[in-house]
């Protein structure tokens, strides 16, 4: 039986390749706070306080306060403000960055699948943004109306993937075992390889773009015990089938 599916964001649920969306990113949003601060080295300040959040090993700093604190040392600005121009970001530009993404075909039929079984659905992306980036990109994949039980963020997390923890402290909150949660991610080292490791079930998401049967780099000639792939409508057909309490 299952409680629990966790949902990866980038490349599963939404076609988004970080290669092109992050350097336009920080561009965007250096640009945007120039009158505070150089843009190349605001985009220093920004990389190093988000390795530092990734780095952090401390099960009592919230990934927000890590990354914070940081920024304020190495940008020169207060928090307060830095908040301030970022909430006006999310707010009024981030969303010229929606033609990079589309939605991938088959996730709000995944989703209702597990919330009309009455599992907990998680939205498990890598906690690096603050929550109102991260509820951008559920609503360009279609699917921020949905009844997510949670949604990770680096307001409410104190891990990153790829550490085991990070998964770990989601069942926590969920009160799941992990023989009763589902992993769903497109990469096998940053979503699926930690969740296993605690004894998940997975399922690997395979991402549009690679769809004539070639794996990207990062998954090149990499698989998993007992991993299923597939798209998401095959996930949908899986989950639908998938053995009811006894």
């Amino acid at each position: 039986m299952l409680q629990a599916v966790l949902f990866d964001l980038d490349d599963t649920l939404l076609e988004n390749d970080m290669d092109v969306f992050l350097p336009s990113y920080l561009k965007l949003l250096s640009t945007s706070v120039r009158s505070l601060v150089a843009p190349h080295v605001f985009v220093e300040a920004l990389v190093t306080s988000a390795r530092a959040m990734m780095e952090n090993a401390d099960p009592r700093l919230r990934n927000d306060t890590v990354f914070w604190e940081q920024m304020q040392d190495r940008s020169g600005l207060e928090r307060a403000e830095l908040e301030r121009c970022f909430a006006r970001f999310f707010a009024t530009e981030l969303g010229s960055l929606q033609p990079l993404t589309r939605p991938v075909p088959g996730a709000r039929e995944a989703i209702q699948t597990c919330v009309d079984r009455g599992w907990s659905v998680v939205i498990a992306t890598n906690p690096v943004f603050p929550r109102a980036a991260i509820d951008a990109r559920l609503a360009w994949a279609g699917v921020s109306d949905l009844p997510f039980h949670s949604v990770t963020s680096y307001e409410n997390s104190h891990f990153t993937k790829p550490r085991v923890e990070y998964y770990a402290e989601i069942l926590e909150r969920l009160a799941c075992p992990p023989s009763q949660a589902l992993m769903v991610g497109n990469d096998i080292d940053q979503d699926l390889r930690p969740a296993q490791r605690l004894g998940m079930h997975l399922f690997r998401a395979i991402a549009p773009r690679e769809r004539g049967g070639a794996r990207t780099e990062r998954n090149a000639d990499q698989t998993l015990p007992g991993l299923f792939e597939g798209s998401l409508h095959d996930l949908d057909r899986r989950l639908a089938r998938w053995p009811r309490e006894t």
